[in-house]
């Protein structure tokens, strides 16, 4: 059997006053509330990312950043013109929050 306290682990409470004020672990720190996560913050938003064409062959840098604040306004959207590699041509990328279709 290995020694608890060569593994670094604290030993296991005692019966009586000193188990009553061990202090508690982090599961029962949430469940007594000291410790506070509901509706402290936003629940996390998904980003999706549209391709919306070919810049400078489909059209202008310019215009993919029109179409990509018109489509997706109120969507934080955020347009780029962007090259992958091992491609020749940079696309028009729209990253913006999903959609929640329910």
């Amino acid at each position: 059997m290995v020694n608890a306290d060569r593994l670094g682990n604290p030993p296991p409470p005692s019966s009586g006053e000193a188990a009553a004020n061990a202090p508690l672990n982090y599961d029962e720190r949430i469940n007594v509330g000291k410790i506070k996560d509901e509706g402290a913050r936003p629940p996390p938003a998904f980003r999706c990312v549209s391709n919306l064409g070919v810049c400078g062959k489909t059209f202008s840098e310019e215009r993919c950043i029109q179409l990509c604040n018109n489509y997706y306004s109120g969507q934080h959207p955020s347009p780029k013109c962007a090259q992958f590699p091992g491609t020749t041509d940079a696309f028009c990328f729209c990253e913006h929050d999903c959609r929640n279709n329910s």
